[in-house]
């Protein structure tokens, strides 16, 4: 029997993070696939610092603010406005949805909206947690992988379903 070489992957973030065990033939696949990796890590990296850069070198002034942005020094305060779905798809037959939204900064969950009951068009105000304020640094908005919005279907009985997500980065 040929020796066989295994990696362990981490991927998703937060509950939805799943392990995935990659089988190569050689070590020398093994090693070509984690020095891509590191490459892919480096380049986001260097993508992150230069964003950073340029906003840190743009027109912004200390204690400015402008549609919800508002930058001191390193520190960045955002006003997140969770609106609304439209069209969701109907869950185990035609039970419709009982949405609501995990908010993601990278791996961090950063805010949860209430759940809509019995919606396939919800729509979030600032009774149901819709609107938020996302206080970080520039450093970590910029190395992040930006901010995930998941729309999760509420289960009281069993695990919670993802309907959907988006990334704005």
């Amino acid at each position: 029997k040929k020796l066989k070489y295994s990696i362990d992957l981490k991927l998703g973030r937060g509950h939805e993070t799943e392990v995935r065990n990659v089988i190569f033939d050689t070590e020398k696949e093994v090693t070509s696939f984690c020095t891509e990796i590191d490459y892919l890590i480096k380049q986001r990296d260097i993508r992150a610092s230069g964003l950073l850069s340029t906003f840190r070198h743009s027109s912004w002034k200390l204690g400015k603010s402008v549609d919800g942005l508002y930058v001191q020094g390193d520190s960045l305060k955002i006003l997140v406005e969770i609106v609304a779905a439209y069209n969701l798809p109907e869950r185990e037959g035609l039970r419709k949805t009982d949405p609501y939204v995990n908010v993601f900064m990278g791996p961090q969950q950063v805010h949860k909206t209430d759940y809509i009951p019995r919606s396939l068009n919800p729509i979030w105000t600032i009774l149901t947690g819709g609107i938020f304020l996302l206080e970080t640094t520039t450093d970590e908005f910029f190395h992040s992988d930006g901010m995930t919005f998941i729309v999760m279907d509420f289960e009281s009985v069993s695990r919670d379903n993802r309907v959907g997500r988006v990334t704005i980065n």
